[in-house]
């Protein structure tokens, strides 16, 4: 009979018998698949605490997903190289391998809606032919010149915590003029995470060198022409293809339904 284990000794011999369930995924930006861990109790705990956040889960949720995918990643990946899109490819995949391989996604035609279950397996072997745009865009306006791109986990991360810290824990949820309050702040902040160089005359601004806060001040002191070129270029390139890249269309009963994977806390359920 072995001798019996202190709770140190147990966590280790689960952490090293979970090794077994480690998967690798495929990630389109960098066309190559990464190891990853699995996922554990612990991470699921946190997923499904992010549903009930309130108006603000999505903030949370990202948050969360960052430190998940942090813990989980082959640690020669660097996080500034995993693009929001790679994350869509993560989050699939890691439900597939640590959920199940089946998925419920609410289609609609007109008023009609009906909710099916979807194939995982066959979703993400169709997404690793899809062909992907990650290259940088570059907008002129004026005095200005900015390139843009897709915003990575980590600038993501770092923007979204700073909007939590700074805004969404001093107000009241229940106060809806707080709330709209909100929008704007947000929306900015939501184009801040894409601009990697900002040229004003001969001046070049590496952006992400930055400190969050200078950066959301310079956005919100650009143009509202050279503004609306980068909203406008965010939703014909990146915005276009996330959008197809969760979209599931379907024939039920002669008609054409469609919807979309709606990346939540459910998407672990």
């Amino acid at each position: 009979m072995s001798e019996p284990l202190n709770i140190n000794d147990i966590i280790n011999l689960v952490k090293e018998s979970n090794k077994e369930f480690e998967c690798d995924l495929f990630l389109p930006s960098l066309k190559k698949e990464v190891r990853f861990k699995t996922m554990n109790a612990s991470h699921l705990k946190s997923i499904i605490k992010t549903s009930v956040e309130g108006v603000f889960a999505n903030n949370i949720f990202n948050q969360t997903l960052f430190a998940i995918i942090k813990d989980i990643i082959d640690s020669s990946i660097p996080l500034s190289s995993v693009t929001t899109i790679d994350k869509i490819y993560i989050l699939l995949q890691l439900r597939k391998a640590n959920v199940k391989n089946k998925i419920s996604v609410e289609l609609k035609n007109g008023e009609s809606t009906k909710v099916v279950e979807e194939d995982l397996d066959k979703i993400i072997s169709k997404l690793k032919k899809k062909k992907l745009d990650f290259n940088f865009q570059t907008l002129d306006d004026g005095p200005y010149s900015v390139t843009i791109g897709l915003p990575t986990i980590d600038q993501e991360f770092i923007s979204d915590r700073y909007f939590e810290q700074t805004r969404i824990k001093k107000i009241d949820e229940k106060d809806k003029n707080a709330l709209k309050d909100l929008l704007a702040p947000l929306f900015i902040s939501e184009i801040t995470q894409y601009i990697k160089v900002l040229k004003i005359k001969e001046q070049e601004i590496d952006f992400l060198s930055l400190p969050i806060s200078e950066r959301l001040a310079i956005v919100e002191s650009l143009s509202t022409n050279i503004i609306s070129k980068i909203i406008e270029k965010i939703d014909e390139t990146f915005g276009k293809q996330m959008n197809e890249i969760l979209t599931i269309e379907k024939e039920i009963d002669g008609e054409k339904y469609s919807g979309k994977i709606e990346l939540n806390a459910n998407l672990f359920a």
